[in-house]
């Protein structure tokens, strides 16, 4: 009897956990898909490829020929520009298409990325995935899930207006609420830019590309 209960309770955390988070479970549902399907395709596309060898190019002659703040400050931007798209997304009916939509791409990009590197480079991609590319990436994708999952449950209280028992006067209370979310988030992922940097300037010079 008891180890009924015991199981019966454990269901119940189960399901009250997948409901808790299951706007930050579509996040990680959708970036994986993205990256998965980036693994596989990258190379069935000649543009994809193009594309990362000049990203690549870029991403290592910044960082090679820039100081500590630099890097922060570009891999920031980079973080920034995103959150932007997310947020604004996020104030539309839209939102609950366009940020999953967002993620898949994310996603794609680096699983392609990813697969650029170990297909061109071999052991030395995977070194530099591991000590360079992974770690502030990584932690950027993490803030991308939750500011995702902000953006989707706003973009779904904004439709809830266009119903006939829709949510009425607490909408600015709750686009303030949002907004600071986003902003503390941002915010966060100065962490990110600044493992960039560091990952940059201590481990980089390792690497001969």
């Amino acid at each position: 009897m008891q180890r009924g209960k015991v199981l019966n309770f454990s269901k119940y955390q189960i399901i009250g956990f997948l409901k808790t988070n299951a706007y930050s479970l579509i996040g990680v549902l959708f970036i994986t898909l993205g990256i998965c399907l980036g693994l596989v395709l990258f190379d069935n596309f000649k543009i994809v490829t193009y594309l990362l060898e000049k990203f690549f190019t870029l991403f290592i002659s910044l960082r090679q020929e820039s100081k500590f703040l630099k890097i922060v400050f570009y891999s920031f931007l980079k973080s920034l520009s995103l959150f932007f798209l997310l947020y604004i997304s996020g104030t539309t009916l839209f939102g609950v298409v366009t940020v999953p939509l967002t993620l898949t791409f994310c996603g794609f990009f680096y699983g392609s990325a990813v697969a650029y590197l170990y297909s061109t480079f071999a052991i030395k991609g995977v070194a530099f995935n591991a000590v360079i590319f992974l770690p502030s990436n990584l932690l950027f994708i993490i803030f991308l899930i939750f500011t995702a999952r902000y953006a989707i449950m706003f973009s779904l209280n904004i439709a809830q207006l266009t119903l006939p028992n829709g949510m009425q006067g607490d909408l600015y209370f709750k686009f303030k609420d949002y907004s600071l979310k986003f902003l503390f988030l941002t915010l966060g992922s100065i962490s990110a830019a600044l493992l960039d940097g560091l990952t940059a300037v201590s481990m980089l010079r390792f690497f001969d590309f």
